[in-house]
């Protein structure tokens, strides 16, 4: 068990490493967590651990995450990074459920990533609405941690709030249409309605996505996706536009370790045995 948890915690370091050096977390390295996380998980079943801790989680934990990567949360790098890490560390050590805590524990890192990018660009350009709405899911957590004593319950409102108060933050920028952007994910749909240009600004807010009726377009030029903006977006791009919102990129690898530190730290905090 410690053995999965040393390796998911190097892989990490290491895939932390890569994002920020190069942008990209190389696949032997996710692949490979993969693999060995799955052959460790065999064994702890075989020696006895509780196989409906260990099978079940990860059965539904990859579906979820190839779910959180279709909808633009993170990389394709990012997604194999995190299957590794959960087929690595199944099991606390203490032999109770990991992944629960560890998928709380990724809300609350990439909340603060994106809190402090957001809350420098908002300093960046002055802008105080942005810094109150980048402040109100943290004040709103604190206040139900104070009320309710309960850590799982106030970051169930930190991601809920943080969520809510998306919209409102600094997270697009406008950006020159060239080769350069390829990759980078759109901030808004482009089409053709009634013969004129229309943008769409991309919501940022996961559950606006969700519940929010889509605008019908006669021609869809280019559209957020999961995979980025392709060659074959730039090149239909340029003929209708010469600037672009995109969302700014930053390494998600070192939230994802900082999630998995943090995990360990605290322990199983979800009741799940």
């Amino acid at each position: 068990m410690w053995i999965g948890v040393a390796i998911a915690i190097v892989g990490a370091f290491a895939a932390s490493y890569f994002d920020v050096k190069t942008r990209e977390i190389p696949n032997w390295l996710t692949l490979g967590m993969i693999a060995t996380g799955l052959i460790l998980s065999s064994i702890q079943i075989f020696y006895g651990a509780p196989w409906v801790l260990i099978v079940l989680p990860l059965a539904l934990s990859f579906p979820l995450i190839w779910l959180m990567w279709r909808a633009g949360l993170f990389g394709g790098g990012d997604a194999k990074l995190l299957m590794g890490i959960v087929s690595l560390t199944p099991l606390f050590p203490d032999g109770s459920s990991f992944i629960p805590t560890f998928f709380l524990m990724i809300a609350l890192s990439t909340f603060m990533q994106f809190f402090i990018f957001g809350l420098q660009e908002a300093i960046k350009r002055k802008d105080g609405k942005a810094l109150v709405f980048a402040l109100t899911p943290a004040g709103i957590a604190c206040f139900v941690y104070f009320i309710t004593h309960s850590f799982l319950i106030s970051i169930f409102f930190l991601a809920i709030a943080a969520d809510a108060a998306s919209p409102f933050l600094p997270y697009r920028k406008k950006v020159e249409v060239s080769d350069e952007i390829r990759g980078e994910m759109l901030a808004e749909t482009i089409g053709i309605r009634d013969g004129n240009i229309v943008r769409i600004a991309e919501k940022p807010s996961f559950l606006l996505k969700i519940f929010s009726r889509k605008d019908k377009l006669d021609e869809v030029i280019a559209a957020p996706s999961h995979t980025g903006i392709s060659a074959d977006d730039i090149k239909k791009l340029k003929v209708f536009c010469s600037e672009v919102y995109v969302f700014p990129s930053h390494p998600m690898a070192p939230a994802i370790f900082a999630a998995l530190l943090i995990a360990l730290l605290t322990g199983n905090i979800i009741p799940t045995r």
